[in-house]
């Protein structure tokens, strides 16, 4: 039809009228234009995509979200409008968190999962979706989550502390320990992460490298009466008596009469022939 091109630069004209409504925050006046743009020029993903952009803007959540839909039925492996519709789901999702509505919970859960099926690297759904399968003790899926986020975002050091504790929840300490040490190595000032990898690390009988991991959490934090106790532990597991001794006592400085320092104290001194001193302080206990 000789109107065809003509029409088709008056909807080319209205949708740019659109965009630039839109870059002054004019979001009801860029709708108008887009409408009139789709009914001149028909089903153009484009506009469509932009439509959508400035109806969630201006608060109508629910035709952005049939506007983003028709966009990617006519554009299925544009990439920016699945980005933009698993924002929208994000959004919808923390929207109805904020609001603490326990009936919400599953909607909120719903959202997240579209979020990534949209979205799949999209790093903020899928903690968001962590966060609820860990107050339901899913671990496993927990797990399974943060495998992949890992991937994603091998950089995060928060995505390897979950991991590390998702896998100690599922009965994988390997993994656990793996996944602790990596954070470490992106992350060394984490006080806590090293109490923690050393306390895995004893489990395996890695008797130096948890005496490493502890040294390094006392460095960082010095009144952490664990991890001096834990460290003393281990040193009676290498039959480092003096060391195992000075530990228990540091810990017994920063805790007076705490029965686990002082059952361990005991032991160190009587196993490092300190009959005596041993002697008293069981009968202390």
């Amino acid at each position: 039809s000789p109107l065809a091109p003509k029409m088709k630069r008056q909807a080319q004209d209205l949708n740019n009228l659109g965009m630039a409504q839109e870059s002054r925050q004019q979001w009801d006046t860029a709708i108008q234009f887009y409408r009139r743009a789709l009914g001149s020029l028909g089903n153009d993903p484009m506009v469509w995509n932009n439509l959508g952009i400035a109806q969630a803007f201006s608060g109508q959540i629910k035709e952005a979200v049939q506007s983003f839909e028709k966009a990617l039925k006519l554009a299925s492996d544009s990439k920016a409008i699945s980005r933009n519709l698993a924002l929208l789901h994000l959004a919808q999702a923390s929207a109805l968190n904020r609001s603490g509505k326990f009936a919400s919970q599953n909607e909120v859960v719903l959202h997240l999962k579209e979020a990534l099926r949209l979205q799949p690297d999209c790093a903020e759904a899928r903690f968001g979706l962590i966060q609820f399968l860990e107050k339901q003790n899913q671990w496993n899926d927990v797990r399974t989550h943060y495998e992949i986020l890992v991937k994603d975002r091998p950089d995060s050091v928060a995505a390897w502390n979950g991991l590390g504790y998702a896998s100690y929840r599922t009965d994988k300490p390997q993994l656990a320990v793996e996944a602790l040490e990596q954070s470490l190595r992106l992350d060394p000032k984490q006080a806590a992460i090293w109490h923690l990898c050393g306390v895995h690390q004893a489990r395996f009988q890695r008797w130096h490298e948890a005496i490493v991991s502890l040294e390094h959490c006392v460095q960082l934090k010095p009144d952490n009466v664990e991890a001096w106790h834990q460290m003393g532990l281990v040193h009676a597991q290498l039959q480092h008596w003096n060391d195992a001794i000075a530990a228990q006592q540091k810990a017994l400085r920063l805790q007076p009469r705490w029965p686990p320092a002082q059952k361990a104290l005991a032991a160190a001194l009587f196993d490092h022939g300190r009959l005596d001193q041993a002697r008293g302080l069981y009968e202390e206990l």
